[in-house]
């Protein structure tokens, strides 16, 4: 029982020295991006899918938290970069939209092609050479793609876009790792333009859990010397 103690004490500690080294590589990293996006933003036309792929990794891998922010739209308001709906957008087309595509039709056509892709329910790149109502889709206005999309989405009824099934996915996650007795994990489905993706979070107790033993397991994983 003492070495066990031992054992998940040990874990804790490894982890706490981890965790200070992981966070000031990601405050540097994350400070290189923000400079990166800063310098960009007032040509956003040109740039916008370079400062799309930083916003993403930032928000993808909570960049954020190293530099003391709650959340990703905190920092956002904070640094006076742009508004959340905005990075959003931005973070849909460099997540979705081949590079050459999104540069070619611009920002506000990709994020508009990525809607009406969500809508049909399929890949961005199986329909950049396709037509909507007879017409090439690189040819369509922004306004034309939105009424494309509406249409589309009247014809589907309600479905895949409302989050239902990603909400379900996260509850019964959620409901998972606090039968494994990780009661203060919450797991979230969360919105990022047309992306959903899963966040969770951990209370200090259900994180030293839930590292002592991946630590255990990993520990006895190991061959015996």
């Amino acid at each position: 029982m003492t070495n066990g103690m031992m054992v998940k004490k040990g874990a804790v500690h490894a982890l706490k020295e981890e965790l200070r080294g992981v966070q000031a590589e990601q405050r540097e990293r994350l400070e290189e991006l923000l400079a990166l996006i800063e310098r960009n933003v007032t040509a956003i036309k040109d740039a916008f899918f370079e400062v799309g792929t930083s916003l993403a990794e930032i928000n993808n891998n909570r960049l954020y938290v190293a530099a003391g922010y709650a959340s990703f739209s905190e920092m956002l308001e904070a640094r006076g970069l742009m508004s959340t709906a905005q990075a959003a957008k931005l973070i849909a087309v460099a997540q979705l939209v081949p590079r050459e595509s999104a540069i070619e039709i611009g920002h506000e056509k990709a994020y508009a092609l990525t809607r009406y892709a969500q809508a049909g329910g399929v890949a961005v790149k199986g329909l950049l050479n396709g037509k909507i109502d007879g017409r090439p889709i690189r040819e369509l206005t922004v306004r034309e793609f939105n009424a494309a999309t509406r249409k589309l989405q009247a014809r589907r009824g309600p479905g895949r876009q409302d989050g239902r099934e990603e909400r379900k996915a996260a509850r019964e996650a959620q409901a998972e790792l606090r039968r494994r007795g990780l009661q203060g994990v919450t797991v979230k489905a969360v919105r990022y333009g047309s992306a959903w993706v899963y966040r969770i979070d951990a209370d200090r107790d259900a994180l030293e859990r839930l590292t002592a033993r991946t630590f255990s397991t990993r520990t006895s994983q190991k061959p015996g010397r």
